[in-house]
């Protein structure tokens, strides 16, 4: 690290989290070089995912060295998942990494040379507050950069306006007299995958409300026991 600080421009490149992967994300850069150092930061078109906030910010720090003389960079990022979709060069389908690869080989035939390194995020160093500073008054501009909208962002888009009318549906064909909504009146419950196909039955019967059976009555506390009251014998349906 200290021969990279000491041979290379150095370019800082930091997103500030939301929390949540489609919150309006901002992404900045800060680069020094020598005795300057500048700082430019950009809101996108629309929502996106912290990685791909990141790599659009790797993605503009690259177009704007196009600009500059040939020389040595050091790209510094606290996001490994960033690094590791360059990593696979964009097997997944992504736009802006295919674009970043391309910039990418134009500038190492310029005589460009550069060194992506990780670094630890939210830890007091200097130039990852400043960029953070940056990131954070981005939202203040009027302008946007148009950027293509990606598959995964579309995915959560489609998963976020749907969601709630599949819960809504789900909450409306099943009424408060059925069993299943005594059982879990807020439907909260997650049903784990290849459950046995006696449970399996037994959740459906309680959805159609025919589910009362002598082994359910007694497993729901409402009979003192489960054998069938005519034969005395054990339910095997």
């Amino acid at each position: 690290m200290h021969h990279i600080s000491h041979t290379c421009t150095k370019l800082w490149l930091q997103f500030l989290r939301m929390g949540h992967p489609l919150k309006q994300v901002r992404r900045a850069f800060l680069w020094y070089q020598r005795k300057w150092y500048g700082t430019r930061a950009f809101r996108l078109s629309h929502k996106t995912s912290s990685t791909c906030a990141e790599l659009y910010a790797i993605l503009f720090a690259l177009r704007h060295i196009r600009e500059s003389p040939s020389c040595a960079w050091v790209f510094y990022t606290d996001s490994k998942a960033a690094l590791q979709c360059l990593e696979n060069m964009g097997v997944g389908g992504s736009s802006c990494v295919i674009d970043i690869l391309e910039i990418h080989q134009t500038l190492l035939s310029r005589g460009h040379v550069f060194i992506l390194q990780w670094i630890p995020g939210h830890v007091g160093i200097s130039c990852n507050e400043a960029v953070d500073r940056a990131a954070a008054n981005a939202h203040n501009l009027s302008s946007e950069v148009l950027v293509i909208f990606p598959r995964g962002d579309r995915r959560a888009l489609v998963s976020s306006v749907t969601a709630p009318m599949i819960r809504h549906q789900w909450l409306h064909d099943v009424t408060s007299h059925s069993l299943l909504h005594e059982v879990d009146p807020s439907l909260s419950l997650v049903l784990p995958e290849r459950l046995p196909r006696h449970f399996m039955s037994l959740m459906y019967r309680m959805r159609l409300n025919v589910a009362f059976t002598p082994v359910l009555r007694y497993r729901l506390g409402l009979a003192p026991t489960d054998l069938c009251s005519r034969l005395a014998a054990s339910e095997v349906i």
